[in-house]
């Protein structure tokens, strides 16, 4: 069966809905983009970067240069573009967007790093600007009701999600088609995809399939997307059995509830408590949550995988080795240059050392 998740989720889906806003981190409210009138559409970057060579410096984050790249590509089909403040590449990329494309609508989402009252307080004045920049440009107001649906229609793809991750558990879908439709989740408007994925879920097997019987893996990293990297999973034998990349899990681990009086807040508090990524300040907690997942799920094994200059998940590693006790793989790996023969190598004698 083919990996391809356009071959999966019908091609009439990508069509229905072409008012796109783009957006790129994971702790972005698409919320509020739905709610404006516009449709979600998540940058994944090109695979060819060559593009950006001429407006970022040679030696600059290889996913970044992806996503302007694609964003020169597609800026005449975009309403608009939110960059969060995740990294410096990041912060460059919301600068060369400005200099370079000033006739695509741009906001900076400056993110907390930490979780607490002035945090969640600081973030949701944030929001309501950037609602506000939407609402501008779209010429639609967004009150507390299309807000309150919004949440709503998010919230239900976040939790068809999560079923789609228990199916793979169950081994009722393959590890590479679970990857790729979460991707194709974040480029279509839920509106269109939260049915189609009902119906997807519906007709999946019913029958649990006797668990493998190679190691228990957890895979922790960032932004992984190489369909590569998940054929190569889930030809091994291994168990991937606790994911924490923003790609899967820490996408749509959350849920905006009692939003109706405070939606802001709500949505504020929520994506700020989500399952933590490594740009955040505590860290111990991220540690702690990571026990917590190898104790309930049993984990032997853990890879872990970081972008190419992603200094926030190299400093992660050490913590992460020295704390969760477990066999841990480290993989670099180079945005858009999948070394497969070696990763494969790699990952096969760490499995046989287990």
């Amino acid at each position: 069966m083919s990996n391809d998740y356009r071959e999966l989720i019908p091609e009439n889906l990508y069509h229905k809905d072409r008012n796109l806003w783009a957006w790129m981190c994971t702790y972005t409210p698409e919320e509020l983009i739905i709610a404006a009138g516009f449709s979600p559409y998540r940058l994944y970057g090109v695979p060819d970067s060559r593009r950006a060579d001429s407006y970022l410096p040679i030696n600059f984050c290889p996913y970044i240069k992806a996503n302007l790249s694609q964003l020169l590509l597609e800026a005449d089909r975009l309403q608009g573009v939110v960059i969060a403040n995740s990294c410096d590449g990041s912060r460059r990329l919301y600068d060369a967007i400005e200099a370079y494309l000033p006739q695509l609508p741009s906001f900076f989402l400056d993110i907390p790093r930490l979780a607490g009252a002035d945090s969640i307080s600081f973030y949701q004045t944030l929001l309501k600007k950037f609602l506000n920049m939407l609402e501008n440009i779209s010429g639609n107001q967004a009150d507390d009701k299309r807000l309150s649906e919004a949440i709503a229609v998010v919230n239900e793809k976040k939790k068809g999600l999560r079923q789609l991750r228990q199916a793979y558990r169950e081994q009722r879908l393959s590890l590479n088609h679970y990857y790729q439709l979460v991707r194709g989740s974040a480029v279509i408007h839920p509106q269109f995809f939260n049915p189609w994925l009902k119906d997807f879920l519906a007709g999946l097997p019913a029958t649990v399939k006797k668990p493998g019987t190679g190691p228990r893996i957890m895979l922790i990293g960032n932004f992984i997307s190489q369909d590569q990297w998940w054929n190569i999973l889930s030809d091994l034998d291994c168990q991937l059995v606790y994911d924490d990349v923003c790609t899967l899990s820490r996408y749509f681990d959350l849920e905006v509830t009692d939003y109706r009086q405070q939606p802001f807040y709500a949505l504020a508090s929520a994506y700020l408590q989500k399952p933590l990524c490594m740009r955040m300040a505590d860290l111990g907690t991220k540690v702690d949550s990571l026990k917590q997942a190898i104790d309930d799920f049993g984990v032997q094994a853990i890879i872990f995988v970081s972008l190419k200059f992603c200094d926030n998940t190299l400093y992660f590693y050490p913590l992460a080795k020295q704390n969760l006790g477990l066999p841990i793989l480290n993989l670099e790996l180079e945005f858009n240059n999948f070394p497969e023969g070696q990763i494969r190598t790699r990952l096969e004698a760490f499995l046989e050392m287990l």
